[in-house]
């Protein structure tokens, strides 16, 4: 159903600076007991440092069984790609994945070593009998080393444009966990069930480089999501990532 718009993969954007994500839910990156320190961090590929937040809306609850196939499949997907291998996937993620995702991997461009958050809403879904199409936006803000003006590279703190991701996947046979919710940025047991993805991949601008519907919705409807800083990019500035929202359990479920 979305196969065509699997071809455009690495979509990032050098938007606006976001450093007060904060906004975006409880926890205050000034605040040294509110970071993500590397001890508490889940192992992640070579230089990144990420947590993930999910927004509630109306038609999206993290909570529920769908909510949880869903943070699972994304979240696992983001760190195979930069880490450009499916084992940096959470439990279950290759057998929850469809067929060509691990080919796909290696043909991405891993966006490089960053700190950072990235957060997610729902922006529309379509539902048969067995089936779940979501298109999902998706936000951020990074810190990375950068080029800078033909000169060394420079620590640079930027957000990513919004942008959509479609996601489908089969509901067949034992649903994912419930209630899934805890202070680590990744399960340590499977998540998904016997549900499995059919399709992921982000949705391409138009060749002339235009937005499509998807891109412009997520770029100017800002349900669900607190507005995020307008600042523009800020160097030899440092982003800490938030708590993971609303994050996994320890032991798992």
């Amino acid at each position: 159903m979305i196969k065509s718009l699997i071809r455009n993969r690495f979509w990032i954007g050098a938007a606006t600076a976001a450093l007060l994500l904060s906004s975006c839910g409880s926890g205050d990156p000034a605040n040294p007991a509110d970071r993500v320190s590397d001890s508490e961090a889940s192992p992640q590929p070579h230089g990144m440092n990420v947590s993930f937040r999910w927004i509630p809306t109306a038609g999206f609850d993290p909570m529920s069984a769908e909510g949880t196939f869903i943070r699972a499949f994304v979240e696992s997907h983001e760190l195979a790609r930069d880490g450009v291998g499916m084992e940096w996937g959470y439990p279950g993620f290759e057998a929850a994945s469809p067929p060509e995702v691990a080919s796909q991997l290696s043909l991405d461009s891993p966006f490089g070593p960053f700190t950072g958050t990235l957060i997610y809403r729902l922006l529309s879904r379509h539902d048969t009998d067995v089936a779940t199409q979501v298109t999902l936006c998706r936000y951020g803000a990074y810190t990375r080393f950068e080029p800078w003006n033909d000169g060394p590279d420079r620590l640079v703190s930027r957000a990513w444009n919004p942008g959509p991701i479609i996601l489908e996947f089969n509901r067949n046979g034992t649903p994912p966990p419930t209630e899934q919710r805890g202070p680590n940025r990744a399960p340590t047991t499977n998540k998904f069930g016997q549900w499995r993805a059919t399709a992921w991949d982000f949705v391409p601008k138009l060749p002339q480089g235009g937005d499509t519907p998807q891109y412009a919705e997520c770029e100017t409807n800002s349900d669900g999501l607190p507005p995020l800083p307008t600042q523009r990019t800020n160097v030899d500035t440092h982003t800490e990532p938030l708590p993971p929202s609303p994050g996994w359990p320890g032991t798992g479920v």
